[in-house]
């Protein structure tokens, strides 16, 4: 009977409208979310089977949710260890340090981060972020087949500090072009300058700083004595301690005849080759607790342009020093950049690339299961993930310091919900209009 059928129809009416601003309540609750993602109402009608020969009976409506996971909310400036994405991807998260099987491993938009008490990258929600170690020179992290168990949770307090050994000493400098012969340089014999006991003074002579193995400050001299043969001057770079670190003589680590040509520049055919060739460092384990050998590249040719020693007038000086290597260096800060690489920096103002974050990326991310805690669970209608390093293979960026908000509008959820408040309203005064009618017809047979 057609009653019974409108009857039926208000209702479904009042189920829907009540499931719609249920959704509704739901987004204007979580308008301050971070990553949470609005729920859409999807009306659809029944259909009943009608017949031209009777009349018409009533179906009704259904509503489902949809969430708008793939719509991108607002980016706004959070604290250092926040994270954000700009674009497509998700952040690949776990309920537990150990979880690592599809069933156990989640996505999600929401970046607050924060080391937990024992260092792990965790949300606000209690999930860790997974991703890949880089080996200790920063290589590695590789992805593939979107395989999202390799991924491993982020310790940010078990990276440890070390230190960075000198490879590489450029000087820059002028030795005077007016220095004339001493009497000692008649008779001057290799290892004279590095030995007090010799009584020879050298015409000019620097200290510069390097660092060894262990990171420890350690100082090399450069001496250099006039020669009496004019645009020449013996060299020797030495140990100064007492006792010397470097095992030799009197701590020499090599020497030489450094030759100017007449341009005032390093006469790179004539010079002895050991003043162009690297050092080779060999500690004394009695002085130094570094015993690894350590070779260094010293510049001291000024032929390129590029630093080393001149002979020019005016005074000698030691203009610069330029070295590579560092002391030993406990963490201070963690950093990620828009590639998804966190970074370390130590208090010796060494930073090192320690894991890099990749991004989850869907065919169909509006297909993903919502779960509590503002993670998304993979299922059929999503897709497989496809795990790719952030700005690369459609992944967007990732934005430190930031975070993603709800993208719910609360001008358009309040619209709905006066929307939905109308429509259950009149879905009441159909069940009411078709209640009095078949009241009155009950009376007519009573």
């Amino acid at each position: 009977m057609s009653l019974y059928s409108a009857l039926l129809s208000g209702a479904s009416g009042i189920t829907a409208q009540a499931s719609a601003i249920a959704a509704i309540s739901d987004n204007i609750s979580n308008v301050n979310t971070t990553g949470f993602k609005r729920l859409r109402n999807d009306f659809s009608a029944l259909v009943s089977t009608q017949s031209a020969r009777t009349t018409y009976n009533a179906a009704g409506v259904s509503v489902a949710q949809r969430s708008l996971i793939s719509a991108q909310g607002p980016i706004v400036s959070a604290t250092q260890g926040d994270l954000a994405i700009q674009g497509n991807g998700f952040f690949v998260v776990s309920a537990g340090r150990d979880d690592n099987t599809t069933n156990q491993t989640f996505v999600t938009r929401a970046g607050d981060f924060a080391p937990d008490e024992e260092g792990f990258l965790r949300n606000s929600s209690g999930f860790y972020l997974r991703g890949i170690p880089l080996a200790p020179d920063g290589t590695g992290g590789t992805v593939a087949n979107g395989d999202i168990t390799q991924l491993e949770p982020l310790n940010v307090v078990n990276i440890t500090g070390a230190a960075q050994p000198t490879e590489n000493i450029t000087l820059n400098g002028n030795i005077s072009a007016g220095i004339l012969p001493s009497a000692a340089a008649a008779a001057y014999a290799p290892g004279q300058l590095a030995n007090p006991a010799s009584g020879v003074t050298a015409d000019f002579a620097r200290d510069f700083q390097y660092f060894d193995s262990l990171g420890q400050a350690r100082t090399l001299t450069v001496s250099f004595l006039r020669s009496p043969t004019p645009n020449q001057y013996f060299v020797e770079i030495f140990d100064p301690a007492s006792p010397p670190a470097i095992a030799g003589p009197n701590g020499l680590v090599t020497s030489g005849t450094l030759i100017f040509d007449g341009n005032g520049v390093t006469d790179l055919t004539a010079t002895t080759p050991a003043l162009l060739a690297p050092l080779s460092l060999n500690f004394n384990p009695a002085v130094s607790a570094a015993t690894t050998p350590q070779i260094i590249n010293l510049d001291l040719d000024s032929s390129d342009g590029q630093g080393g020693f001149t002979q020019f007038g005016g005074d000698s000086t030691l203009e610069s020093v330029a070295a590579d290597g560092r002391p030993f260096g406990a963490l201070q800060s963690v950093s990620v950049d828009e590639e998804g690489f966190v970074s370390a920096l130590f208090t010796n103002g060494q930073t090192e690339r320690v894991a890099r974050i990749p991004l989850a990326t869907f065919v169909n991310p509006d297909g993903l299961n919502a779960r509590p805690g503002s993670v998304f669970q993979i299922s059929v209608d999503s897709g497989a993930p496809t795990l790719a390093f952030a700005t690369e293979g459609g992944a967007g960026s990732i934005q430190a310091g930031a975070l993603e908000n709800s993208n719910v509008d609360l001008g358009t959820e309040f619209t709905n919900l006066i929307v939905s408040q109308r429509a259950y309203s009149a879905a009441t005064r159909v069940i009411n209009a078709a209640d009095e009618l078949l009241t009155e017809l009950i009376q007519v047979a009573g």
